[in-house]
């Protein structure tokens, strides 16, 4: 546990000692995305009819996307850039991939309350329905975390594989419900979307955070779902190929 602590605090200081404005980064990053989908979707494409309420609700998509794009591609390289602590120390390897996920959940947590206020100066008010944040997030991190242990153990055995990384988070990134929410598109093409693992969560941060906006139990039993599925299939996944990365990376 101390040197899940380590690790964490490392990346910590790695990613902000440097930087003029340090934290503030984790706010700018989906205030800048938000507004360039903003300026594509709502100006462009005319899909906004009120821009406070559509700012917020890309706002909403981009946080789960962002956490889980940055966290799988930083969890993914976890073994390979810290192999020299391999054979130093007698310690469970899931937690270097694992402390990697601490500073984005940081980052979402400093970003989400950002969307907070967003929302009171939107509705005047927060509903009870904002609690739903917390079981969304939980969603959200075991959807993340799986399929980043998955990724990390599949790509320091079969380092090729790391070569299709792009392609696939590209395509997730495409299908992924960011700059809209699934009630603007026809129905026959939402139940496909449905399918997609952060539909659900990101759907649900909405629900908490927008006025008028929808949501249904069995969305969040399909979210619940990819959840549980991802963290099993990741964590046993990761487990089958210990023996063979501590080889690969003594």
């Amino acid at each position: 546990m101390d040197l899940f602590f380590l690790l964490a605090w490392r990346d910590f200081l790695v990613r902000y000692r440097t930087l003029v404005f340090g934290v503030a980064w984790a706010v700018f990053r989906p205030l800048g995305m938000s507004l360039v989908l903003l300026l594509v979707f709502g100006y462009s494409l005319r899909l906004a009819e009120n821009l406070y309420v559509y700012f917020l609700l890309i706002y909403a998509g981009w946080l789960v996307w962002q956490f889980f794009s940055s966290t799988v591609s930083e969890m993914s390289q976890s073994l390979s850039s810290n192999a020299h602590l391999i054979g130093r120390a007698r310690f469970s390897l899931i937690v270097l991939p694992m402390a990697t996920s601490v500073l984005n959940v940081l980052d979402f947590i400093i970003a989400l309350v950002i969307g907070t206020f967003l929302s009171f100066y939107t509705q005047g008010h927060l509903e009870i329905r904002f609690l739903l944040i917390l079981p969304c997030f939980l969603m959200m991190y075991g959807i993340t975390v799986g399929t980043g242990l998955l990724v990390c153990a599949l790509q320091t055995r079969f380092r090729d594989l790391a070569c299709l990384q792009p392609l696939w988070m590209q395509a997730l990134f495409c299908l992924a419900p960011i700059g809209y929410s699934l009630k603007m598109i026809p129905q026959d093409i939402q139940g496909i979307l449905w399918f997609h693992p952060l539909a659900p969560v990101m759907e649900g941060i909405r629900f908490a955070l927008l006025p008028n906006h929808t949501y249904s139990l069995e969305v969040f039993m399909m979210g619940l779902i990819w959840s549980v599925v991802s963290l099993t299939a990741g964590f046993f996944v990761f487990q089958a190929n210990l023996d063979a990365n501590k080889e690969r990376l003594a």
